[in-house]
């Protein structure tokens, strides 16, 4: 045999046993779940291991095998790959999961979210810790890790380089978003040097600035037409404002000398940020918008820049949502537990409530529901 042949019957035999473990795994909770279920016909049992054995039909349920041994430390908490398998589950059968989860006391998903508490945090913060920079973070025990930190170009002057924003992996790319905390006034120079130095032409606001009339220095960006702040070397002017109900986005122009580049800011509008239909629907229809602004965005920004307060909760929460829908079409099954851990990986907190993590699980199901979802609304911003 050469090596291609055994490469490829090798190949087949390892799915042949993928897709044997799922279909085993499928029947095994519909068992769990419906104590009256039955195998259907063309399953019989095997004299050997006295497991079911299965027919071709489609797996219907939750891929999981809880009855491994094998387990690994994860923080405090102890891990077992097999049995974290079932929060990976198919499209088909997500609405099942979802109801599962909230039917169960306490809800199912605090098991999950209580897992993920220690993921990432041995790693070292040290420049946010930094008596230089300490300053520069809105809360002391969120703090950027240093390995996955946005490091700007060095100025006069020690730290000048910092800024409490976090690299975080996306479907599409490696560091397709910035995790970073909402800037005082004080660095609100900061903050736009990262928008200008990392190429960003998208900005998400998942809360409001503190924007004021009466003292204009105090604003993150201008507030009439026209009306140009200054940030350092840069230039910052007013363009444009749409609302469109769940956002309000404005189009601006940063100048730096003669070099000029357009940047779109959305900024979510929803009243609370709860598990309520309204949060829900907002934030759908949020992303739906955000993704169909970046088809047209024809620079290719690498970096998709995400703000809340801390740059953790309502910005993590969006970036998981935003994450598991982009991953879900080529996957084929949903996978919010194990996207937030290889988040939590990159900045600490990252949806940083149990009522967080239940809102991304009722987004994506809403989007689920409805596959067709569209958005009508007057998409001209960038006209």
């Amino acid at each position: 045999m050469n090596f291609r042949s055994e490469t490829l019957t090798r190949t087949t035999e390892y799915f042949n046993r993928i897709r044997k473990s799922l279909r085993r795994s499928a029947t095994h909770d519909s068992m769990e779940t419906n104590p009256e279920f039955k195998p259907s016909s063309g399953t019989d049992v095997d004299t050997l291991s006295g497991e079911p054995r299965y027919n071709d039909s489609p797996s219907l349920g939750i891929a999981t095998y809880p009855d491994s041994s094998k387990t690994e430390t994860l923080g405090n908490a102890e891990y077992n790959p097999i049995r974290e398998s079932k929060w990976r589950v198919p499209l088909h059968g997500f609405e099942s999961y979802v109801t599962s989860l909230q039917q169960q006391t306490p809800s199912g998903f605090t098991e999950q979210f209580e897992e993920l508490a220690t993921v990432g945090t041995t790693q070292s913060t040290d420049a946010g810790k930094d008596p230089v920079n300490l300053s520069k973070n809105l809360f002391k025990n969120i703090l950027p890790y240093d390995e996955t930190r946005v490091k700007l170009k060095e100025e006069e002057g020690v730290g000048s380089d910092y800024i409490n924003a976090s690299y975080v992996d996306g479907h599409n790319s490696s560091s397709e978003y910035i995790a970073c905390q909402l800037p005082t006034p004080k660095e609100y120079c900061t903050w736009w040097r990262l928008v200008w130095e990392k190429n960003v032409t998208k900005i998400i606001l998942m809360e409001s600035p503190r924007q004021s009339k009466r003292n204009r220095a105090r604003n993150l960006w201008p507030l009439e037409k026209g009306e140009l702040c200054e940030f350092g070397y840069l230039k910052v002017q007013w363009l444009n404002e749409s609302n469109l109900g769940f956002c309000t986005a404005w189009k601006v122009v940063i100048w730096r000398e003669k070099h000029r580049r357009i940047v779109m800011v959305y900024e979510l509008t929803t009243p609370k940020f709860d598990t309520s239909q309204d949060t829900v629907l907002a934030l759908v229809y949020f992303r739906h918008f955000i993704r169909e602004e970046l088809k047209k965005d024809t620079l290719r920004s690498p970096h998709l820049l995400v703000c809340c307060k801390l740059g953790t909760g309502r910005t993590g929460t969006f970036i998981c949502f935003d994450r598991v829908l982009e991953s879900a079409p080529e996957k084929g099954f949903v996978d919010i537990y194990h996207t937030l851990q290889s988040m939590r990986k990159k900045r600490m907190q990252l949806v940083q409530s149990l009522e967080q993590y239940e809102l991304v699980h009722l987004c994506i199901l809403h989007v689920v529901r409805d596959g067709s979802l569209r958005l009508n609304c007057e998409e001209t911003l960038l006209d």
